[in-house]
């Protein structure tokens, strides 16, 4: 297995990068050997929230993609609600789950997501982050996977 490394202190961009067999290409901004927004990891591009977990999201008309978010605190019980921008139609199906949780499961809540709301007429559809521990808030950074169907409405 071979390894090619970026580390520089200079920001780059447009660059293709190869860590432990994992390609990272596509417009990535990278910063030492930080791999930082729109990157796209074996095919799949990766978008990251800019300020908050309410922040929108901003994606590309790529059907698979991941959103890294900033960090989440909600309090048992409570739902944390934001818009990602994307081209879609009444017919636009998708599915999501979390991919990765930086906090730990019981200790630092139960995170959930869902798709709340799909609105064509504006271009975005909500997502809900939700806590489903019933004393203990969230504590971490979530990576969600969403992938998007065209397609009709009957099953």
């Amino acid at each position: 297995m071979s390894s090619q490394y970026l580390d520089s202190s200079t920001p780059s961009r447009n660059v293709n990068i190869k860590a432990h067999d994992a390609l990272f290409r596509n417009d990535c901004s990278v910063v030492g050997t930080s791999i930082l927004r729109n990157c796209q990891y074996n095919g799949v591009v990766s978008f990251s929230q800019a300020t908050s977990a309410t922040t929108t999201v901003v994606a590309s008309t790529a059907d698979s993609f991941k959103v890294v978010m900033q960090s989440s605190s909600n309090a048992a019980g409570v739902n944390t609600v934001f818009n990602i921008t994307k081209s879609c139609s009444a017919n636009s199906h998708y599915t999501i789950s979390i991919y990765d949780y930086s906090g730990t499961i019981q200790t630092n809540g139960v995170p959930t997501a869902h798709i709340a709301s799909i609105n064509p007429s504006a271009g975005n559809f909500q997502v809900v982050i939700g806590n489903a521990h019933a004393s203990n808030a969230l504590n971490g950074v979530l990576t969600l996977r969403l992938h998007h169907e065209r397609g009709s409405t009957s099953a």
